[in-house]
């Protein structure tokens, strides 16, 4: 059964290696994509070159609104690098560095240094 709502999807497209599909569908497929990702791709750029890519760290480069985290002499080139170190949520990270509860936060670090060097439980 098809669905009415998706009658540009027997479009043959390109993706931005030159693979060709004979449907949206069967790039969305392909690529690991929804349907609507690849519909929203052709509607706002023409092409699927942005598709799957994200918005997140590639090739090693960091958002722009990423500022550096200090603890004593040691720092973090973010916050989510910080809690990633910490192995907790970026949440509770902020929630820790807003109300300044800097037990917390030493301690969390204690216990990450103690399971990096292996000595930890």
């Amino acid at each position: 059964m098809t669905n009415p709502n998706r009658a540009t999807n027997c479009c043959p497209v390109i993706d931005r290696y030159g693979r060709h599909y004979p449907t949206q569908l069967a790039a969305a497929n392909a690529l690991g994509v929804t349907f609507g990702n690849i519909s929203y791709h052709l509607n706002k750029w023409g092409n699927l070159d942005r598709v799957g890519i994200g918005m997140g760290n590639h090739c090693g480069v960091t958002s722009s609104n990423d500022q550096p985290v200090r603890l004593g002499d040691r720092q973090w080139p973010s916050r989510t690098d910080l809690a990633r170190y910490l192995g907790r949520h970026r949440s509770t990270v902020d929630r820790w560095l807003a109300r300044g509860d800097t037990d917390r936060i030493l301690s969390a670090l204690m216990h990450a240094d103690t399971l990096r060097e292996g000595r930890g439980v």
